[in-house]
Parts: structure tokens; sequence; C-alpha cells
């Protein structure tokens, strides 16, 4: 029982809620889950998922078949686990990951870099 249902019980207070619109209750915290609000609440589920699964699988340039299949399903894969399935490049740290794109960084755009650094110094 939450402390708001306890105060109101020995105070013999009633509250109320108003909201803007009948379907503001459906993501009430207290109110129970009806058939029309939980098969709206999936579609949203079911949209973003397909959001992200599209999204890794052009990124990591494989299908989204494959992606659903082999990448875990939503589980916890270890690092060289990952690396097999194609989920991953390769395994290493944070610093080898800084390493790897500060050395693609071309002369170009480090001085460019330098300069916006510059501008916002004076």
């Amino acid at each position: 029982m939450q402390i708001r249902d306890r105060i109101i019980g020995l105070r013999r207070v009633r509250a109320s809620e108003l909201r803007p619109s009948p379907a503001n209750w459906r993501t009430h915290p207290d109110a129970p889950i009806d058939k029309e609000s939980r098969a709206e609440m999936q579609r949203h589920v079911d949209r973003y998922y397909r959001m992200f699964v599209e999204s890794v699988a052009r990124n990591r340039g494989t299908t989204v078949e494959r992606v659903e299949s082999e990448f875990g399903q939503g589980r916890i894969v270890g690092a060289t686990d990952a690396v097999r399935r194609g989920m991953a490049d390769r395994v290493g740290t944070f610093e080898d990951v800084v390493r790897d794109v500060a050395g693609r960084v071309s002369a170009r755009d480090r001085l460019a870099l330098r300069r916006r650094r510059m501008a916002l110094c004076q």
C-alpha cells in the first residue's frame, strides 16, 4: 500500500484527479490496463523495436532476420561471442577506441578544430 493511500484512509479523504482527456487515464499508474490500452502500448513497443532492429541491421551491414535470430535477442552477450556473431568488430578498451578515432582525424580536421577552439576563447 502506498503512503498516499494510507494517508487518504486515515484522514477519510477522497482523492480526485482531473485529466484533459479520457485517453490520459490509460497511462495512470494506479489504473488497470484494459485490452485497448495494452494493444496501443504494444504497438508502440513493436514500432520502436522494429526501428532499433532495422538500425542495427543497417549499421552492421546485415539483415533484420539475422539480427533477430543471431544477435542475442535482448540478452547479454559476452564480448568475444559478440564479435563472432557480428555484433561487434573487435574486443578492445576505451583507450583503443579513442586511439582509433584520433588516428582517423586528418591534419586538416585537426587544424579546423584548433581554429574553432581559438575562436571560442576570444
